[in-house]
């Protein structure tokens, strides 16, 4: 119930957007987002604590379950070894078909990236460093598994936490949380889906329009 223009954004050391104010509210309450968009979906997760010197930290991820590069599969595969683990190409490995094989390394790529995006560092550090132990295999519709851990140089990062579900049958998404445990009664659930003219209906445009512009960009080539 807070008008989109009253919420002034900006980012951290790591260039990480993050709220600075809400216009009107002196005692703003400690808030993280992360945003993450691929194939049909733009996924939003937030939080909102009490203290604003020790919240929770999120970091979000969905990946498109499908593979368009030129060369086969196993080839990929062996392209991006050096960005998993032994542990994580065994898991990856040990499904009987291309496609559940396709499933397991997007679940696992999808996990590296929501920490990384957690932490605000990007794609900058060794990944082959953060280590994901899945215990449950896999991931079922309208499930949630919280049961993946993660190691970092061999350590165990009791901190974090990992929500992994399934928007559709073609996209997986991870929300990383760190001090999880600072959330009274907290409870997973799934992502709620909001269409794009229900998200704007009754929003304030922060500048007026430049059909001009609008014009200009429309004239462009699209990508194939």
């Amino acid at each position: 119930c807070i008008d989109n223009d009253r919420f002034k954004l900006g980012r951290d050391e790591n260039n990480k957007p993050h709220l600075n104010a809400i216009d009107g509210l002196s005692n703003n309450q400690a808030c993280d987002f992360n945003v993450s968009h691929q194939g049909s979906y733009a996924c939003l997760a937030g939080c909102v604590g009490n203290d604003s010197t020790a919240h929770q930290r999120l970091g979000v991820d969905v990946m498109k379950i499908e593979y368009g590069g030129g060369k086969p599969l196993q080839e990929f595969f062996r392209l991006m070894t050096r960005n998993f683990s032994s542990n994580e190409l065994a898991y990856i490995k040990s499904f009987n078909s291309e496609q559940r094989q396709l499933r397991a390394f997007m679940r696992n790529w999808c996990l590296k990236e929501s920490y990384v995006k957690n932490v605000g560092i990007g794609i900058t550090m060794n990944l082959q460093k953060l280590d994901f132990n899945i215990k449950t295999a896999e991931i079922n519709s309208h499930e949630i598994v919280t049961d993946t851990q993660l190691k970092l140089n061999g350590e165990l990062l009791s901190d974090f936490l990992f929500e992994e579900s399934l928007i559709d049958s073609e996209h997986c998404v991870a929300v990383s949380i760190r001090n999880h445990n600072l959330c009274e009664g907290y409870k997973p659930f799934n992502f709620q889906l909001i269409k794009f003219e229900e998200l704007i209906k009754d929003a304030t445009p922060l500048s007026t329009l430049d059909e001009n512009y609008c014009v200009e960009i429309l004239k462009k080539d699209k990508k194939k």
